[in-house]
């Protein structure tokens, strides 16, 4: 029998498959953040320059990264990473 090798895009998927069954809140970007009427995210975007709020993504992805495997799951520490790598991407396409 051959052994299946598990992506980390594999584990993302299970992990997020999973969490709509168990109905949980989503861990990478909860409820708590769009207090007030606005995401905090969008808030901060409104008062950096572009350049700021692009290292800004940056740092916090490099954080996620270097903190996998030390605080939170490892693949919830990659998803975050992940969805701010993803942001990064679509504010240097604009």
């Amino acid at each position: 029998m051959s052994e299946r090798t598990h992506t980390l895009k594999d584990i993302i998927r299970d992990v997020q498959e999973e969490d709509k069954k168990d109905n949980k809140s989503d861990p990478i970007n909860p409820d708590h953040y769009k207090i007030g009427g606005i995401e905090a995210i969008d808030y901060m975007k409104a008062k950096s320059t572009p350049e700021e709020f692009r290292g800004y993504l940056r740092l916090t992805a490099l954080k996620y990264l270097s903190r996998a495997g030390h605080k939170d799951s490892t693949v919830q520490e990659y998803k975050k990473a992940e969805w701010f790598i993803n942001r990064l991407v679509k504010e240097c396409d604009q």
